[in-house]
């Protein structure tokens, strides 16, 4: 049902103002009038009649004057109720606009410390400013506050992670969607620096898990010490991993794993493994695999699932009990990040 204008609202109460006016100042006149005839009986009991009828006349009319009243006021409180509301309303806009030019400053405020990565402390605040720009509820620049930390991900993590910027920008990215579900709209692409001096060894690059964007691209690298689950548009090409927990499927490309504890693996043909405890793991495929040489094992209580059609014999393709210590040379994990 549509509402009264404002206007047409007012006038209908002030018509009723007037109405309950008029029946008040007409009511006694009305019976003041009936006095002479009420004094002009002959009768006591003509007067009786005469006054009972007078007196249901005067009834009425205060009935009628209470009637008014009732529904002026009503109005009256219906239209006080519609101008709170309209004020409530603008009052609403008003703090949404505030808010809303506040979290813009807070992202160009994080956007101008993100450009100046080599101070620490502005890297730091400035992820934090762009981090409570995408957690706050309805934020409508949360997106453009998750793209602008993939950006410095990006243009600082390119060739290593181990910066401690590119670390807590990572971080940053990983409580975000975690907290929203958001993702930010970028593709990221790592790769390991190439050695054109053969003569010197070049040190590691080691890799952290980007979660929160539309893609990430590993191409080369370590990973050290992670926890690498099924990851969505993941890649990780000739990429190796040392001491992680994996979850190892199509998104893996010759990549090594190292002393590594595996959860599960489509196809053991796809990859290098050395020292792997699969133990309780969920293997798709195992071919003519066989992982002996290079001690990967699995506890006898608890040997692999097939979750293909083969009938394996477990023992055929790893070493039963723990192989992990044996003589070889452990990893070193990676230097302390730095700015």
């Amino acid at each position: 049902m549509a509402e009264s204008n404002s206007d047409e609202l007012w006038e209908t109460a002030d018509s009723w103002k007037a109405a309950a006016i008029a029946l008040a100042i007409g009511t006694p006149s009305v019976c003041a009038f009936f006095f002479p005839w009420v004094y002009s009986s002959t009768t006591d009991l003509q007067m009786l009649q005469r006054v009972q009828i007078v007196g249901s006349l005067a009834a009425f009319g205060v009935a009628l004057i209470t009637f008014c009243t009732v529904v002026w006021r009503g109005l009256i409180a219906t239209q006080q109720a519609k101008l709170q509301r309209i004020q409530i309303e603008k009052l609403t806009a008003q703090i949404a606009a505030t808010d809303e030019n506040n979290l813009a400053l807070r992202l160009q405020k994080g956007a101008e410390l993100l450009s100046d990565p080599g101070k620490r402390s502005h890297v730091a605040a400035g992820l934090v400013s762009l981090e409570a720009v995408a957690n706050t509820p309805n934020s409508p620049f949360a997106i453009e506050a998750m793209n602008l930390i993939a950006d410095f991900v990006d243009e600082q993590g390119k060739t290593d992670h181990l910066n401690a910027g590119v670390r807590l920008a990572i971080e940053a990215l990983g409580r975000i969607t975690g907290r929203t579900r958001l993702i930010a709209q970028r593709t990221l692409d790592f790769s390991e620096p190439t050695n054109d001096d053969t003569d010197t060894p070049r040190p590691k690059t080691y890799w952290r898990l980007v979660r929160g964007v539309g893609g990430v691209y590993y191409n080369g690298g370590n990973f050290f010490s992670a926890q690498v689950g099924p990851l969505q548009n993941a890649m990780f090409d000739m990429v190796t991993f040392t001491r992680c927990a994996m979850d190892i499927d199509q998104s893996f490309v010759d990549c090594t794993f190292e002393r590594c504890k595996i959860s599960s693996a489509k196809d053991l043909s796809n990859g290098t493994f050395v020292r792997c405890d699969f133990s309780g793991a969920k293997i798709g495929r195992v071919g003519t695999s066989d992982l002996r040489h290079v001690n990967c094992y699995y506890e006898p209580t608890n040997p692999p699932v097939c979750t293909g059609t083969e009938q394996v014999d477990w023992s055929e393709v790893f070493l039963e009990g723990d192989f992990s210590r044996r003589s070889g040379s452990h990893p070193r994990p990676p230097k302390r990040a730095v700015f």
